[in-house]
């Protein structure tokens, strides 16, 4: 079992508790984050620079979740992407195909609204989970593990993965 499996286990068991405390429904939470986090970031690897194990898991470390949240942002404007970077990144720099398949725009979604669900259940002290609401951000990076994985062969997957791992630094290459 992957890592992103595991954590979504986790977070699933945590909701099948009977009366689950707010304790164990943050944390579900907060591992339906990280499934999809490590899910990401072991594409990433995979995709862009598969090695020996100690340098992979050396890699694993660089990752940055603001960069890749801004990158999950990202994913559903085709447009972001300038001809030269489309070249770059193995893309048809004026053809009409969207820079990145629908599915991941789903994706980036999920990541996203996950991370601001993570931040609240972690750091707002205030802040009270129903089973319902806990259940709903589970689902979603279920859902969304699932739609990764409907596209893991499309190569337009790449260019979304150099992007959660280099961020602005490469939007603005030319």
């Amino acid at each position: 079992m992957s890592r992103a499996d595991d954590r979504l286990a986790k977070a699933t068991r945590a909701l099948e508790a009977p009366n689950p405390t707010q304790v164990e429904l943050k944390g579900a939470v907060t591992d339906a984050y990280y499934a999809l986090f490590y899910a990401l970031i072991d594409l990433t690897i995979a995709l862009i620079a598969p090695g020996p194990a100690d340098l992979e898991a050396l890699l694993a470390r660089t990752f940055e979740h603001k960069t890749m949240k801004v990158a999950a942002a990202r994913v559903s404007d085709p447009r972001w992407a300038s001809p030269a970077l489309r070249r770059t990144l193995g893309l048809e720099p004026t053809s009409d195909q969207d820079a990145y398949p629908s599915q991941l725009a789903e994706v980036g979604k999920a990541f996203k609204d996950l991370q601001e669900a993570r931040h609240k259940a972690d750091y707002d002290r205030q802040h009270t989970l129903s089973e319902t609401s806990a259940a709903f951000w589970v689902t979603s990076a279920d859902n969304a593990l699932t739609q990764l994985r409907s596209i893991a062969g499309d190569p337009r997957l790449r260019a979304f993965c150099w992007m959660l791992l280099l961020g602005e630094k490469l939007t603005s290459a030319r």
